[in-house]
């Protein structure tokens, strides 16, 4: 048996209870059924991952807030965000919960604040693919559909912009992790299109 309530004073907010046969996601697939033959739209998901006694329910709330979170900014690979498989995403939104938005802002590398405020949106994506891949030109440059020249031609241009190098593990590091703290802020707002 699966049923759902909209939870009073959030029209975003749904508590989904399931028998234990149902996993999260075959739970969170129906209520996203549901909402679209209703409203028609898919809107984001955020799930606490596996299946939470009802004594730990502030617990699969809490997770499943900060998953919807991820979702509504494209964290994750699906529109459905688990909170069990968010990897580092989690700590990311702990933080930012903790911290808030507005102060996230300073936390971002001021490379990465310069190629927002330029609106260098192709450069950003390129990057954050990039670092993804783990540095590999062949897989970013698939993934992109560019030829390695322009992807090599583009990495210069981040290596200025970002005043590091772009081959240095913390470098690395520092500037995926201020491009998810952008993306929390609410600075930077990826287009899957926009290569």
């Amino acid at each position: 048996t699966r049923r759902w309530y909209t939870l009073a004073g959030s029209p975003t907010t749904i508590l989904a209870v399931a028998g234990s046969a149902a996993g999260s996601a075959t739970t969170a697939e129906t209520v996203a059924q549901g909402v679209r033959a209703s409203y028609g739209a898919r809107p984001p998901i955020g799930t606490s991952g596996a299946p939470l006694p009802i004594t730990q329910a502030a617990l699969g709330f809490r997770q499943s807030s900060l998953a919807l979170t991820l979702a509504e900014i494209g964290a994750g690979s699906t529109q459905v965000a688990d909170w069990s498989a968010l990897g580092s995403w989690r700590t990311l939104a702990l933080l930012g919960k903790a911290y808030g938005p507005d102060r996230l802002h300073d936390l971002v590398h001021p490379g990465i604040v310069g190629l927002i405020e330029q609106r260098r949106d192709d450069l950003l994506r390129t990057l954050e693919t990039y670092l993804a891949n783990g540095g590999d030109v062949r897989r970013t440059s698939e993934e992109l559909f560019l030829h390695r020249s322009t992807l090599y031609y583009r990495l210069e241009k981040l290596t200025e912009a970002v005043g590091g190098d772009l081959n240095d593990g913390e470098t690395r590091f520092e500037l995926m992790l201020s491009l998810r703290l952008a993306r929390l802020a609410g600075l930077y707002h990826p287009d899957s299109t926009d290569v």
